[in-house]
């Protein structure tokens, strides 16, 4: 870092190199003050004080403020550090591909795509065919027990009108004895007539049954065919259903596709823009390489040797020195030993700094 300073400055310069590098109190070192030659650079100007960076070639005023001479190490650090690059090397293990991965989706058959359907409807189809069955045997149960009960009804009114016809016999055949007609053919055709019409009776029984019972049969028969009916209803029905879960199914895979293949292709015009920043990064690289090494090359080549640690903490302790040589003895001591970050900044230079601005005479 090269400095411009004013007379009082050089002055100072020129009395602390008189000094022989070093001053002692009480035969110890207090600490070592060095100006490098290819550092410090002192020129006439009683007006204006500005400095001229050797990491940058650039000039700036110098600065006037503590906050100034903050801030003006951090631009050292920033110029060193573009520097500091070269000696590290480049690094070339920035990922090729953005790692991305693409979604696979295998198309379903249609026989796949049939069963999934169908397993869908499985319970529908289940539950509708038990509910036809169930229907129907409890109507052919009903009809059944109907069929039990006519004919049981009519047993009992077989047997009631065989009874009744018995106790009509009985009494005619009682009172013809009482009154000495029992042969007479007025009671035999009596009794006879009695039998006629209890036959007349059980045959009325017996047809009605017979008609009650027939019509049972036909009910039961016909149970059959309603179910077949409700069957093959239910058959249209779950027909229909099931081709438009096929079509829903079918639907969703082709919208599944299409899904897939956008997002693939999101994924390949990504990794596409990826890889063609990657490219532009090289070049860019190279050319940023290009000029590090031009820069390094013209570093070594005025300074001899490549930028270190001690050469930025000796610029900044230069530019320290000019900061608190413009200011009164006590109040450059005391802005230096109360700023921590200063004293994190020039690291062993802070007391070679403090101990020069003690020395000073005013």
């Amino acid at each position: 870092m090269s400095q411009i300073l004013n007379k009082k400055e050089i002055r100072y310069f020129v009395a602390s190199e008189k000094h022989k590098d070093y001053y002692k109190t009480g035969g110890n070192i207090m600490y070592q003050f060095k100006i490098s030659p290819e550092i410090i650079k002192i020129e006439d100007d009683e007006d204006e004080k500005v400095i001229t960076s050797s990491s940058t070639g650039t000039t700036e005023k110098a600065p006037t403020t503590v906050d100034e001479l903050i801030n003006s190490f951090s631009t050292i650090d920033s110029s060193y550090g573009s520097l500091s690059k070269i000696t590290s090397g480049n690094s070339n293990d920035i990922a090729t591909t953005l790692g991305l991965e693409k979604m696979s989706y295998t198309e379903p058959t249609e026989e796949e795509i049939t069963q999934q359907a169908e397993n869908s409807l499985s319970d529908y189809k289940q539950n509708s065919v038990s509910n036809i069955e169930e229907e129907t045997e409890t109507e052919k149960e009903n009809l059944l027990n109907s069929k039990a009960g006519l004919i049981s009804s009519a047993d009992e009114e077989k047997t009631e009108t065989a009874s009744v016809y018995a106790k009509a016999k009985d009494s005619t055949e009682k009172d013809a004895l009482k009154r000495g007609l029992a042969r007479s053919s007025i009671v035999i055709n009596q009794l006879a007539a009695f039998t006629n019409n209890e036959i007349n009776e059980y045959q009325k029984i017996s047809d009605e049954l017979s008609s009650a019972l027939k019509n049972i049969e036909n009910s039961i028969a016909n149970l059959e065919i309603k179910k077949q009916n409700s069957l093959n209803n239910f058959n249209i029905t779950y027909a229909i259903k099931l081709s438009e879960k096929i079509a829903n199914l079918e639907a969703e895979q082709e919208e599944k596709e299409a899904e897939v293949i956008k997002y693939n292709n999101e994924i390949a015009e990504k990794e596409a823009e990826y890889a063609q920043k990657i490219s532009e990064s090289e070049r860019n690289s190279y050319q940023e390489e290009w000029e590090r090494q031009l820069a390094l090359a013209e570093y070594q080549n005025k300074y001899g040797s490549l930028p270190s640690a001690d050469a930025i903490a000796a610029e900044k302790y230069n530019l320290a020195l000019t900061y608190f040589n413009n200011l009164p003895k006590d109040q450059a001591l005391a802005e230096l030993e109360s700023n921590q970050l200063l004293k994190e900044q020039l690291g062993k230079y802070y007391f070679e700094l403090f101990n020069l601005l003690g020395e000073r005479s005013e």
